[in-house]
């Protein structure tokens, strides 16, 4: 539903009399529910009764659960996507976890539980059919807000309407069910720099849970693309900034993301070549200007290495002189930059350390100096369109243990 427009203010314009405040206060659903509701069913029952009111206690807690699912749900989804009560304000996340995992419209249902317990409470036809009305009124409005979030959200919103029901709840796997499911195959969505990493936790993770890790790698820039234009995945582990913005735009589950770990950029030269000293700025700088040929990821659509490389060359001032002798690797497993270099095809390789130290065969001369460093924080999230969400969940956590810190800091990454 539209949100009205504002009218027009002026400082002359009459105040609204007290009458017209009471009546937009008093449209406001939540005022119709808690305070209109029970006060007319009360009403009607005294008079209908002659003046007696007998109460049931059984109605009690729904009363009370309706009301504070209300709340709570409505701080949450406040805290999580932004926006306001209904879409008057629109949230600016979409939010899938938490009370979402199992309705599409908890605090609607808050409402009807709350009713649901007037009828009980006073013992109420009267009750039933304000319940009724409003179950009627709430599906409606609620097929319209539905038009609007899938404008805002897209694709992600799609895929959540077709995992949770609009209305009744769904009893979602556990965590532990779903570990206990043989077979699940998580679709993980990661930076090239993490290769190594799960060459050996896929296998152990897959051994401790009996689900797969199914690892789709590339450069962190194309894949943080991608997902914003709803690539499906169940994990994405991608630079802190890329999670970020993938989050705001709806793509990554908000609270979700865990750092995981911490990059450097290196040089690397072919087995039993000289190795250039790169220790200071100005050592660098010569080493760069000396080397016949240089791989490196892409500067546009590449990797994160190759935006700080380029903006390196530009401090340095050698910008013209590199992109004469550069190569830039395809992206992903199969393009990286010592590939190139044990090809022969390139006299130093500049990248990822943990990419580096994915290729055999190649010596690896040591990370950029202080000065010119970049430390890339790769971080995992689960997507909003997820298919296994607690197992994603289970995976990022297993990617946070003691165990698999030590593989990704033998790896050439700093763990978090």
């Amino acid at each position: 539903m539209s949100k009205p427009s504002a009218l027009p203010r002026s400082d002359t314009a009459a105040p609204r009399p007290a009458g017209w405040w009471l009546w937009r206060w008093l449209q406001r659903t939540p005022v119709r529910t808690f305070f209109v509701y029970p006060v007319a069913v009360a009403i009607f029952e005294l008079v209908r009764r002659g003046g007696t009111l007998p109460l049931t206690l059984w109605g009690v807690p729904l009363l009370v659960w309706g009301y504070l699912q209300y709340r709570l749900v409505g701080r949450y989804r406040g805290q999580s996507g932004g926006g306001g009560p209904g879409l008057e304000r629109p949230p600016q996340r979409l939010v899938a976890e938490g009370p979402y995992r199992y309705t599409r419209n908890p605090m609607y249902l808050g409402h009807l539980i709350f009713m649901a317990g007037l009828a009980i409470t006073f013992r109420s036809w009267f009750a039933v059919a304000i319940l009724a009305v409003n179950a009627v009124w709430f599906d409606w409005r609620v097929r319209s807000d539905e038009k609007r979030l899938r404008t805002l959200f897209g694709k992600p919103y799609d895929d959540y309407c077709g995992r949770v029901k609009r209305w009744i709840p769904g009893l979602h796997l556990t965590r532990r069910q779903e570990n206990d499911v043989s077979g699940i195959e998580i679709k993980v969505v990661s930076t090239t720099a993490m290769k190594t990493v799960f060459e050996e936790l896929a296998p152990a993770f897959e051994r401790a849970t009996g689900n797969r890790a199914i690892v789709e790698l590339g450069p962190s820039l194309r894949l943080e693309k991608e997902l914003s234009e709803d690539k499906p995945a169940d994990v994405a582990i991608v630079s802190r900034t890329g999670i970020n913005d993938l989050e705001t735009c709806g793509r990554i589950v908000a609270g979700s993301a865990v750092h995981i770990a911490d990059s450097t950029i290196g040089v690397a030269v072919a087995k039993g070549a000289p190795k250039p000293d790169i220790s200071s700025p100005e050592t660098f700088k010569r080493a760069m200007l000396a080397a016949k040929s240089i791989a490196c990821s892409k500067p546009v659509g590449g990797g994160q290495s190759g935006v700080h490389l380029a903006k390196v060359f530009e401090q340095l001032g050698i910008t013209a002189e590199m992109q004469a002798k550069s190569t830039y690797g395809a992206g992903g497993a199969g393009g990286l930059a010592g590939l190139v270099v044990l090809r022969g095809e390139a006299e130093l390789g500049i990248q990822q350390m943990a990419e580096l130290m994915a290729v055999a065969g190649i010596d690896i001369v040591g990370p950029l100096p202080r000065e010119l460093q970049s430390v890339t924080p790769f971080v995992a999230g689960i997507s909003t369109s997820a298919s296994h969400p607690q197992a994603a969940k289970a995976l990022i956590q297993f990617l946070a243990t003691p165990e698999a810190k030590r593989v990704i800091k033998a790896k050439g990454l700093e763990p978090a």
